[in-house]
């Protein structure tokens, strides 16, 4: 195993991703990235941790690694703490991403809905594809320059 086979594991994949969100944050003025991030509700009884927290304005984008290239109980934890933020937060929406660095999974968890969109990361010969990074980060740029639509939504 090397390079990106390796970013299949939990400890190594947060390597990979923090150089990304890194990266995105870079291309807002207001974003804040937070590590290790714990959330408990006061309304919603129940408690978690996502590796990075973006927040840009209300809007809130919550990581988490896929534990054991398992999607779909990461899909439970981080939408049950979409809901614990919301309660916290006071928001209406709040994001959500799950990966294991070549897959990524973006829950968009609203008061009536529940949306996903998804990329995976193409590699080859060991040697990651510039464009499916870019869809990628893409989708992530799109949710963050979104606050605005968000907070006027909250607003109405």
């Amino acid at each position: 195993m090397n390079g990106y086979d390796e970013a299949l594991k939990e400890a190594t994949c947060c390597h990979f991703i923090a150089p990304v969100l890194i990266m995105l944050c870079g291309l807002f003025d207001d974003v804040k990235l937070e590590v290790e991030e714990s959330v408990d509700g006061s309304n919603v009884h129940a408690n978690g941790v996502f590796e990075f927290v973006l927040t840009r304005g209300k809007t809130k984008i919550c990581v988490m690694a896929a534990k054991k290239n398992d999607f779909e109980q990461g899909k439970a934890e981080a939408l049950v703490g979409c809901e614990v933020v919301a309660d916290r937060e006071g928001v209406f929406v709040v994001y959500s991403i799950v990966t294991d660095f070549i897959e990524w999974h973006l829950y968009r968890s609203g008061e009536n809905s529940i949306l996903r969109d998804s990329c995976t990361l193409a590699v080859s010969s060991n040697t990651l594809d510039i464009k499916s990074l870019r869809d990628m980060c893409e989708m992530i740029y799109g949710a963050l320059s979104g606050h605005e639509e968000e907070s006027k939504k909250e607003k109405a």
